[in-house]
C-alpha cells in the first residue's frame, strides 16, 4: 500500500545462482546473522517441522520451486484462501441445449460451455452450474495474462458438479476455448491440495504465469461460487521462500529460514489496487482463519504480515486494537509483522506493527549482503536507512536481514527484493523454529512470552539503539533459552505482556508507550514529571483467579544517569494500573541532537523496557539579521545515518535548507525532511554527489509543508561511496507574513488585479520582487462517505496539462483504515495512474494522457479496506487542481515599482496584476496559483502566497 508493499524491487546485476552453484547461498539468503543456520546444522529436526507460517500477503505461488514440498515430502502450502474477492467466481444453474451447428452446450446468461456430458450422463438430482473465470478482470493487476498466450482477454469456463461421494468439484477450461472435454476434476485445495494451471495456445511459450488453487465456497443451500486464489503480486510468494522455503530454485541446501514448516498462504491484498492494497477486513478475516484453522489442526500458527501503511495515531488504529485483542484471544498465535520501509526518520513505524503484540520487525543487512547484492564493502552489520524508527512507541522490536533472493512467480522477472517486508518473514522463521524445537515438550506457552523472549535475547547490532533495531538483531539459540526459562516461571503463560502508557503531547493522539519528547528542547524536569503507567495485559485463557493473583514486583533502572525515576521499584497487581513519575535532568540533554536511554522493569525472568527519547533541536543565531543553523564540515563514513532537529521559529515564513561538499572534500548522501509527526516531505533535490557536483538545496514554506514544532533532516551516507562524506548544513528562515489571495477583481477589458497586506517579521528588510502565476483553477469538494469508497467522475480539455489531486482525511478516519488506494481510471475502467494513503493526506498527479484530442473523461477512485466493517462515515476532503498549459503569470508592486523593500515590522501593500485574463474555471471552481517574495540579493524565497480566488 500507497506502501505499499513496503518493499523495495531490486534490479541488479548479479551472478545468477544457477550459474554458481559452488558459491555459499547465505549472502542471497543469509539465515546466518539470526542463528538459524547453526541451528538447523545442530539440530536438524526442529526445522520448524509441526509449525505453521501464516503468509497474509499477496498470495503464494505453490507451483515453484522452493515452495512446492517440504523436506519430508509433504506439500509445502497447505492453504490457499483469498479474502479480498478478488477472482471470486459466480456460478449459475445451467440449462442443457443442442445448438443449430448440432453442437451440446451448457448455457448460463452470459456464455456457454461445451464437452461435459448430456443430462442422462448426470443424477437427476445433481446441479450444473456454470460461471467464467475473465482475464479483463486482471487488467490492473501483476499479470493479467493468466495462461501466458500473449492475450488478455481470455474467458475459462468454470463447472460445478457433484462427484459421485456427494462432493462438489470443478472443471475449468483451462485453455479457454470452451471445450471441457478431458479437463480433470479439481477440489478445494485446502482438502485436496490439487493446485492447476491454466493453459495457453501456444504450448511453446513455456509454463503458464501462476499457479492457483479453488476453494467452493457455500452459498445458501449449496455451493454457488469458486473462489479462486491467484498470486498476482509476487510479493507474497518472496516471503514465504524466506520464511519456510525448501531447496529453493531447486538448489540442495538453499533454504528458508524453517524450511519444515508448512504455509498458508491467505491472500489479504487485490492486486488489482495500488501496491496490492487490502480491503475492507481482509485482515481480520485472515487472522481469524489462521487462529481458526490453528485450533482444528492442533498446529500453533507464526503469522507473517509484511504489510502496512504509515500511523497517524500510533498504536491507536482500529486494526492494532484488533490485533492486540485478537492476540489475547488466540494465545498461540504468534504475530510477526514488518515495522515499515518509511525511515529513516523518527516515529516512522507503521501500523499494523505498532500493535502492542505484534513483533515488529527491522531490516538489516550483513557484510555478506552488502558485497554480493549491494555491491557495497561494509565489514559490520548495518541497518537499512529506509526501515522505520520508533519515538512514541517501543517499536521497533528486533531486526533481521532485510534483503533476500527468494521465491517469485514465474512471471515476475527480479527475485530479489529488500524492505522490513523480507526481514519479518526471517522472524517469523525464526519463531517457528523455536516452537518446533518444544513442539513434543510439556511447555505452557503464549505468543506474548515467545515475543518477549525473542526481543530480550536479541544480540545488539554495533551503531544502532533501541529506537532503531529494537533489542537488536534475532538470535534463535538463545532466545529458546530465554524462551523455556520464561516459561519454567509459575504462571508465567498467563502475562501476555506489560503495557507501557504515557503522555506524549507532541503526538497527535496524545499518548504512547514511550517516553517520547520533542517538544523545542523543553523536558519533563523534576516540577513536572511525566506519569508512567503500567498494566499486565493477559491470555484469554487465564482464568480471573489466575488474573486476580497476579502479583509482581518490579526493580526499576535507567541506562542514563539523566532520567529520574520517583521510584526504585513498582508492583504490579491483577489488572489494575500501577505508575511511576519520570523526569530528566535538562542539564544533560542540551546539545542539540537526539538523545536516547531504556527503562527496565525486572522481576524474575519477566521484565519490561521502553526507551526515553529528548530530541534537542538546533537554536537558530541571527547571521546578518537571518536566523540561520550552520554545520560545517561534518563528516559520516558509508551507509551512516545522522540526525539534525530544527525548530521552526515562531511566525517563519520559508526554511531554505542547504547540504553541499565541504571545499576540497568529498560527499556522496541523501537528505530527508520529516515533519513533527514523522511524516516524510518531498523534497527536490536529495542528493549530494561531490563528483557530479551536485548538492540539496530547497525551500519549504507554510503554504507547502512548513509547520510549527521540530521538523528532522537527516542525512544518509550511500553505502556504495569508497570514501567519508564531508558536508556543511545551513538552514536560514525567512519570516513575512501575508494571508492568501482569496479574490481577485475584474474590470472589463483588463486582466485581473488582487492587493495583499504583507508585514516584514525579519530584523533586516526584504529587498526583491513579487512574481507569480496562475497555474489553473481548482475544485474543492468535502464528502461524507459511509462506505468505505468513493468515486468522483472529471474531464481535462486539451487546455489541461495535468491535474493534482490532493486527498485528506482526519487522523481519526484514517486510523479506520488498513490501506486506502488511488487510481485515475479510464472510462473501460483501466488505471491510467495508481497511488495511495501513507499517511492521512495523499498526493496523485495525472498528467493529461491525450492534450491533442480534446476533452477526456475519467474517474478517480478512492477505496478504503476498513479494519472493521461498519463504522461511521468518515469525511474526505479532495482538493482537485487543474494545471493549465498556459499560465499567466502574476506581476508585484508597490507604489508601482516592482523592486521594492519591505521594512522590519512594517506593513505594506502590495498589488498584483495578471499578465492576461487566465481561462475562466468552471462553476464552483476558484483560480489557483502561487506568489514567490523573491529575494534580490541571493534569489532565495522568503515567502509563498497561494492564491485561490473565485472570479
Amino acid at each position: 500500500m500507497n506502501k505499499k508493499l513496503w518493499v523495495v524491487s531490486l534490479a541488479l546485476c548479479f551472478v545468477s545462482l544457477s550459474a554458481r552453484a559452488e558459491t555459499p547461498f547465505s549472502s542471497y539468503l543469509d539465515t546466518e546473522a539470526i542463528g538459524a543456520a547453526a541451528w538447523k546444522k545442530a539440530h536438524p529436526r526442529w526445522d520448524g517441522s509441526g509449525i505453521a507460517i501464516a503468509v497474509l500477503d499477496t498470495g503464494v505461488d505453490m507451483g515453484v520451486p522452493g515452495l512446492e514440498k517440504g523436506p519430508d515430502d509433504g506439500v509445502k502450502v497447505v492453504e490457499a484462501r483469498d479474502f479480498t474477492g478478488e477472482a471470486v467466481v459466480e456460478c449459475a444453474r445451467a440449462r442443457f441445449e443442442t445448438g443449430d451447428d448440432g453442437r451440446d452446450v451448457w448455457r448460463v446468461k452470459n456464455g456457454w460451455v461445451s464437452g461435459i456430458g448430456l443430462p442422462d450422463d448426470i443424477p437427476s438430482d445433481h446441479e450444473v452450474l456454470v460461471g467464467f473465470l475473465e482475464e479483463s478482470h486482471f487488467v490492473n493487476a501483476g499479470v493479467s495474462d493468466l495462461n501466458g498466450n500473449g492475450r488478455k482477454d481470455d474467458r475459462f469456463g468454470v463447472v460445478l458438479t457433484r462427484e459421485a461421494d456427494g462432493e462438489w468439484a470443478a472443471r475449468i477450461d483451462r485453455d479457454g476455448d470452451g471445450n471441457l472435454s478431458g479437463e480433470p476434476f479439481v477440489r478445494s485445495y485446502g482438502k485436496h491440495h490439487e493446485p492447476l494451471r491454466l493453459k495457453g495456445h501456444d504450448p511453446g511459450r513455456g509454463v503458464a504465469p501462476v499457479a492457483m488453487a479453488i476453494e467452493i465456497l457455500a452459498d445458501g443451500d449449496g455451493p454457488g461460487k469458486v473462489e479462486f486464489h491467484i498470486p498476482t503480486g509476487s510479493h507474497g510468494t518472496h516471503v514465504a521462500g524466506i520464511a519456510a522455503g525448501y531447496r529453493l530454485n531447486g538448489k540442495p541446501g538453499f533454504d528458508g529460514v524453517a524450511p519444515g514448516a508448512r504455509v498458508l498462504s491467505l491472500k489479504i491484498g487485490d492486486n488489482r489496487l495500488s501496491g496490492g492494497s487490502t480491503v475492507t477486513e481482509s485482515m481480520k478475516k485472515a487472522l481469524e482463519f489462521a487462529a481458526r484453522w490453528g485450533r482444528d489442526h492442533d498446529v500453533p500458527v507464526v503469522v507473517n504480515m509484511s504489510y502496512g501503511v504509515g500511523s497517524e495515531l500510533e498504536g491507536q488504529a482500529d486494526i492494532e486494537g484488533f490485533v492486540d485483542g485478537f492476540a489475547e484471544e488466540n494465545p498461540h498465535v504468534v504475530l510477526v509483522f514488518s515495522a515499515g520501509n518509511s525511515g529513516p526518520g523518527l516515529s516512522t513505524v507503521g501500523s499494523p506493527a505498532a500493535a502492542l503484540h505484534a513483533l515488529a520487525v527491522a531490516a538489516a543487512y550483513t557484510p555478506g549482503n552488502s558485497r554480493d547484492l549491494l555491491g557495497a564493502s561494509d565489514t559490520s552489520e548495518k541497518l537499512f536507512h529506509f526501515s522505520a524508527r520508533g519515538g512514541e512507541l517501543a517499536k521497533p522490536d528486533v531486526a533481521a536481514p532485510g534483503i533476500a533472493s527468494s521465491t517469485v512467480p514465474y512471471w515476475e522477472r527480479s527475485d530479489l527484493f529488500r524492505g522490513t517486508s523480507m526481514a519479518a518473514p526471517q522472524v517469523a522463521g525464526a519463531a517457528a523454529l523455536i516452537l518446533s524445537s518444544v513442539r513434543d515438550r510439556a511447555v505452557a506457552w503464549n505468543s506474548g512470552m515467545l515475543k518477549r523472549s525473542i526481543v530480550e535475547s536479541a544480540r545488539p547490532v554495533k551503531g544502532y539503539g533501541r529506537l532503531d533495531v529494537g533489542g537488536g538483531m534475532v538470535a534463535v539459540g538463545k532466545a529458546r533459552k530465554a524462551f523455556l526459562a520464561l516459561a519454567g516461571e509459575r504462571g508465567a503463560h498467563h502475562v501476555m505482556d506489560i503495557e507501557i502508557s504515557t503522555r506524549v503531547p507532541t503526538s497527535p493522539g496524545g499518548k504512547g508507550r514511550a517516553v517520547y519528547w520533542r517538544a523545542g528542547g523543553w523536558v519533563p524536569d523534576s516540577a513536572h514529571p511525566v506519569k508512567v503507567k503500567l498494566k499486565a495485559r493477559f491470555s484469554s485463557q487465564a482464568s480471573g483467579k489466575s488474573k486476580a493473583d497476579y502479583h509482581r514486583s518490579f526493580s526499576l533502572s535507567s541506562s542514563r544517569r539523566w532520567v529520574k525515576l520517583s521510584k526504585g521499584s513498582v508492583y504490579l497487581k491483577g489488572e489494575r494500573e500501577s505508575s511511576f513519575n519520570l523526569w530528566i535532568d535538562p542539564s544533560a540533554v542540551k546539545a542539540p541532537g537526539v538523545h536516547v536511554a531504556e527503562v527496565t522493569g525486572k522481576s524474575g525472568r519477566q521484565r519490561f523496557t521502553f526507551p526515553v527519547t529528548v530530541v534537542t533541536p538546533f537554536s537558530p543565531r541571527a547571521v546578518d539579521g537571518v536566523p540561520t543553523v550552520s554545520v560545517h564540515g561534518f563528516t559520516m563514513q558509508p551507509s551512516e545515518v545522522h540526525r539534525f532537529p530544527l525548530t521552526v521559529p515562531p511566525g517563519a515564513s520559508t526554511a531554505q535548507v542547504s547540504v553541499a561538499t565541504t571545499r576540497r572534500k568529498k560527499a556522496a548522501l541523501y537528505v530527508y525532511l520529516y515533519d513533527q509527526q514523522g511524516r516524510k516531505v518531498p523534497i527536490r533535490r536529495a542528493m549530494v554527489a561531490s563528483e557530479e557536483g551536485r548538492k540539496s538545496t530547497f525551500q519549504i514554506t507554510t503554504a507547502d509543508f512548513l509547520e510549527p514544532g521540530t521538523f528532522e533532516l537527516v542525512l544518509y551516507s550511500v553505502p556504495t561511496a569508497r570514501y567519508a562524506s564531508t558536508v556543511d548544513l545551513d538552514v536560514r528562515y525567512f519570516s513575512l507574513d501575508a494571508p492568501a489571495v482569496r479574490s481577485l477583481s475584474r474590470d472589463a477589458g483588463r486582466p485581473p488585479r488582487a492587493g495583499v497586506a504583507v508585514t516584514n517579521r525579519m530584523a533586516v528588510p526584504f529587498t526583491g520582487e513579487a512574481r507569480g502565476v496562475i497555474r489553473g483553477y481548482e475544485t474543492v469538494l468535502k464528502k461524507k462517505v459511509s462506505g468505505d469508497s468513493m468515486t468522483e467522475g472529471f474531464h481535462m480539455s486539451k487546455e489541461v496539462e495535468k491535474v493534482e489531486f490532493e486527498i485528506t482525511l482526519s487522523p481519526e478516519d484514517y486510523a479506520r483504515f488498513t490501506d486506502i488506494a488511488v487510481n485515475v481510471l479510464d472510462s473501460k475502467g483501466k488505471a491510467l495512474v495508481r497511488g495511495g494513503f501513507t499517511s492521512r493526506v495523499a498526493r496523485l498527479v495525472f498528467p493529461n494522457p491525450s492534450p491533442d484530442k480534446g476533452e477526456g473523461h475519467y474517474r478517480l477512485e478512492i477505496r478504503g479496506g476498513r479494519a472493521l466493517a461498519g463504522g461511521p462515515a468518515f469525511q474526505v476532503r479532495l482538493a482537485s487542481r487543474y494545471i493549465l498549459w498556459d499560465k499567466p503569470s502574476l506581476v508585484g508592486t508597490v507604489d508601482g515599482q516592482q523592486r521594492f523593500s519591505l521594512y522590519p515590522s512594517v506593513r505594506s501593500r502590495v498589488e498584483f496584476k495578471a499578465s492576461k485574463t487566465p481561462k475562466a474555471p468552471p462553476s464552483g471552481a476558484s483560480w489557483y496559483g502561487v506568489i514567490d517574495f523573491v529575494n534580490a540579493r541571493d534569489g532565495l524565497t522568503w515567502l509563498r502566497v497561494p492564491v485561490s480566488a473565485r472570479p
